[in-house]
């Protein structure tokens, strides 16, 4: 609460400057601290400078500015140089003349402090002005300067800021471009009820923020569902974008009511039958192709995961920090028991476990030494299967009984059986030959690598890299 007065001495200084043609020099204000000092009552107009101990500060106007013909402003500027006192009036006089007082103000208290380097306490600055309107008043002071181009005008800047952030939305999401099922349009049944669904959109850059889900009555058909966004607030007061919910048959545009900038997108379009056809523009492509590769599987040279990736090595994450994971891996059906996940960690490799059924939960497990491989008839999706080889075939051709030529290799190409000679071979008993019996000829022997490549492993040809699935933000 404040109260203003010009008083009656403001009136001798004009005449008399009138009168000599010479302009109205008000150019210092004085700061005081008036005890008891009651803001309910005005100030008589007849007041006059206070005394010289209720005084705290005295300071030659920094700047002076035409609001219009009739009104001038004037400003001083308190770094933290200066200070302390405390001040709950104002005087607005011509340092030349401590009885030309124009204008008084009471208001209520401030204070003013100074840095101290020595408690380490950082001042504050303050910038006071003064506006004094009277008939002629930039004539009478030969003010031509309009306040315009020196007030500090914090509004504007913030404004300022406000649409640069506004446009740089509009460069990510277009015109108009809404998340996920944030502002879809759905019917209740045989009923002239339409809910529009909580959640986020992007309108002329602004972010609109539907809490929760909005119920429309629409008896006339056909028509569209419009949504308009504007910015809002005021200049002691937080800003917020408003939304409205329009029903029109005819095309709203952006427009601008009161000076206020009111932007607009159609939702959908009701058909006569009471359908509804969903015309939100989805966002941008990068916005979609982000949010697309969550749960995806690549291919990483990185020693650790780059940003938003996680590894595919089973570790266990919480739910709440990756979110989206989660709730993917949950509408894709690819959730399991942890139970069941470490029973038998390799068969269940590529299954995302429950964790601890609160908190956590485990990614796949690919590091295992298996290959992923396009879905054949050989297994089911996501079945991880043990290693095996493909089948070694060959022949061995039977020869007469005689013991020289008890067998006889066929070998052919591919063939993992092969003959060996060996004259001092000791055979088993055949055919009644005596045990132990040496004879010189043939024997079988196998060898896969014949056939196949070998290994200590069963393996296709590969190189150790690691698996990195995308989380999203």
């Amino acid at each position: 609460m404040a109260q203003t007065v010009i008083p009656f001495s403001f009136e001798t200084y004009l005449q008399k400057k009138l009168a000599s043609g010479d302009p109205v020099t008000l150019n210092k204000i004085v700061l005081a601290n008036i005890p008891n000092l009651d803001l309910t009552q005005p100030i008589p107009r007849d007041t006059g400078l206070p005394t010289h101990d209720q005084i705290v500060h005295e300071q030659v106007i920094d700047q002076v500015g035409k609001i219009n013909t009739n009104a001038l402003a004037y400003s001083i500027v308190m770094d933290t140089t200066m200070g302390d006192f405390t001040f709950n009036a104002m005087y607005l006089i011509d340092k030349d003349d401590r009885n030309s007082i124009g204008m008084i103000v009471w208001k209520l208290p401030e204070t003013k402090t100074a840095t101290n380097e020595q408690s380490g306490t950082t001042g504050n600055s303050l910038v006071k002005s003064m506006l004094m309107e009277y008939d002629g008043a930039a004539i009478a002071a030969a003010i031509t300067v309009t306040a315009a181009t020196w007030q500090i005008d914090y509004s504007a800047r913030l404004i300022g800021i406000d649409d640069d952030v506004r446009l740089q939305a509009l460069d990510v999401y277009g015109h108009d471009a809404f998340i996920d099922d944030g502002f879809v349009v759905t019917k209740a049944t045989n009923t002239d009820q339409y809910f529009v669904g909580a959640g986020v959109g992007y309108i002329g850059g602004l972010r609109a923020v539907l809490a929760q889900n909005q119920t429309l009555a629409i008896n006339t058909k056909p028509t569209s569902i419009w949504v308009s966004v504007s910015r809002q607030g005021t200049v002691l007061g937080a800003w917020s974008n408003s939304i409205e919910l329009k029903v029109s048959v005819t095309a709203l545009n952006d427009t601008v009511i009161d000076g206020v900038y009111n932007y607009v997108a159609k939702i959908a379009e009701i058909g006569a039958d009471g359908s509804i056809i969903d015309v939100r523009n989805p966002p941008h492509p990068d916005y979609l192709l982000a949010n697309g590769f969550i749960g995806k599987v690549f291919d990483s040279f990185d020693q650790t995961p780059q940003k938003y990736f996680v590894r595919a090595d089973g570790a266990e994450l919480l739910r709440t920090h990756y979110r989206k994971l989660w709730q993917w891996a949950n509408d894709n059906n690819l959730t399991i028991s942890q139970a069941i996940k470490d029973t038998d960690p390799f068969s269940q490799a590529a299954y995302y476990g429950a964790g601890d059924d609160l908190t956590t939960f485990t990614v796949p497990h690919l590091h295992q030494g298996q290959v992923l491989r396009g879905a054949s008839t050989l297994g089911s999706f996501l079945e991880t299967k043990m290693d095996m080889i493909r089948n070694i075939s060959g022949s061995i051709r039977a020869g007469d009984d005689d013991l020289s030529t008890l067998l006889s290799i066929q070998v052919n190409d591919g063939n993992a059986f092969s003959q060996v000679t060996d004259n001092n071979r000791k055979y088993p008993d055949l055919n009644g030959a005596i045990p132990g019996f040496r004879f010189a000829g043939s024997y079988v022997k196998f060898d896969a690598s014949k056939a196949v490549p070998t290994g200590p492993e069963n393996s296709m040809k590969n190189t150790n890299i690691y698996k990195d699935i995308y989380a999203g933000e």
